[in-house]
């Protein structure tokens, strides 16, 4: 049985490439949508609302037009970036992509705006554009199969097998994007209920008289790390605040690798810490030698967190030794500071002055994210104290704190 299915495999491999009949069917031209594609290009650059409609709709290849393609392609990168989508910001993007001539110069783009006459219909006029993209994909697929059939080397079942599956993708690419709304008002809750599993599988595999830190307070600084992270990536235009989260979440692994193999050295590492209102990983390594993000590094690569994860456990306390290109350390840094600025450290007052706006990590990260400039860091620390509140009563609603 395997033999049969290598060679059927083998078979496919050395199959002769079929001819692309899709734009030869009886000479007519592919099914198009070049008046509506202009009209919806437009209207975002119009209304500031329109991008986030159509984008739940679109992806770039839906364009008939190559050129429009690259102006969605723009866009789309104007948005990771939190910037505004206008005809100024678009040709500007275009420019730094080195695409602005290919796809018609500012004229083009500027003359896009003139196409719309209301962009109250942008999600129907989107729909249509999906649906002639559809078409599009449709009359390929049946010309590579028609081509694929004509071969007498093509094995039946895999010609099937192969039709099916590119039928499935268009349907799962672009006719699902009603569920993946739901899906989005889900997030948070699902969010929280990690949170609870994770803080309750944790408060499990540490036995209570392990806990050096008090499980209370390493939550509220954890969890207050993961949402000032999330807040901080989404304020900045960092792409995945989601990850930032996650990094904010487990960046002090370290604190329970710690307790758990040196318990006793451990609690004289934070009294000694307490008493001096010494910041506790300067404490760790003048004591330890070493700190809680090289344990803490250590069973994350045994979890095989992703490399950037892993990146921040281990440098989030030394942003000017760590490797380049990965802001999210200096993110999880700034925000692990903000927290113990803000009560939500390990317990205890740290007598240290902290000054954000010349911290080696906020300068490193300014040169990722441009839009860090335009923070309004005095009200931001203020806004964690809303987060503060919620913080403390997620932490004790889990471990039941009074």
């Amino acid at each position: 049985m395997d033999l049969t299915n290598n060679l059927n495999k083998d078979r496919k491999q050395r199959r002769k490439p079929s001819i692309d009949i899709s734009t030869m069917v009886y000479g007519k031209v592919p099914p198009q949508a070049k008046d509506l594609e202009e009209a919806v290009l437009g209207a975002i650059m119009l209304e500031k609302s329109a991008f986030d409609t159509v984008v739940e709709i679109l992806k770039p290849e839906c364009f008939y037009l190559e050129g429009h393609q690259r102006i969605y392609r723009a866009m789309q990168g104007l948005a990771q970036k939190s910037q505004p989508i206008d005809i100024l910001t678009v040709v500007e993007e275009l420019k730094t992509r080195e695409e602005l001539e290919i796809v018609g110069g500012p004229y083009y783009v500027t003359k896009l705006t003139n196409s719309v006459v209301s962009s109250a219909n942008i999600e129907t006029h989107s729909r249509i554009i999906l649906q002639k993209f559809i078409q599009r994909e449709l009359i390929r697929i049946s010309g590579e199969i028609i081509g694929d059939a004509y071969e007498d080397s093509t094995d039946v079942f895999d010609l099937l097998d192969d039709a099916e599956s590119k039928l499935f993708e268009i349907t799962n690419s672009h006719l699902r994007k009603n569920f993946d709304s739901i899906d989005s008002v889900l997030v948070k809750t699902i969010q929280r209920i990690e949170d609870i599993l994770l803080s309750n599988c944790f408060g499990k595999m540490v036995p209570h008289d392990k806990w050096v830190v008090d499980p209370g307070v390493f939550w509220r600084h954890s969890f207050g790390c993961a949402l000032v992270c999330r807040e901080f990536a989404e304020r900045i235009g960092y792409i995945d605040p989601d990850k930032a989260y996650l990094a904010g979440l487990l960046h002090d692994l370290g604190i329970i690798v710690n307790s758990l193999a040196f318990t006793d050295q451990y609690r004289e590492v934070l009294a000694r810490a307490v008493e001096a209102g010494r910041p506790l990983d300067e404490q760790e390594e003048e004591m330890l030698g070493f700190t809680h993000c090289q344990s803490g590094v250590i069973l994350a690569k045994a979890w095989a967190l992703p490399q950037t994860v892993r990146d921040v456990i281990e440098w989030h306390h030394t942003t000017t030794l760590a490797p380049a290109g990965n802001p999210l350390i200096a993110i999880t840094h700034l925000a692990d500071l903000l927290c113990r600025m803000r009560n939500l450290g390990y317990g205890y007052e740290e007598w240290r002055v902290v000054d954000l706006a010349t911290d080696p990590g906020w300068i490193d990260l300014a040169q990722h994210c441009p839009k860090l400039a335009t923070i309004d860091l005095a009200r931001f620390t203020m806004d964690l104290d809303a987060h503060v509140v919620k913080i403390t009563k997620l932490v004790d609603t889990i471990f039941a704190v009074n």
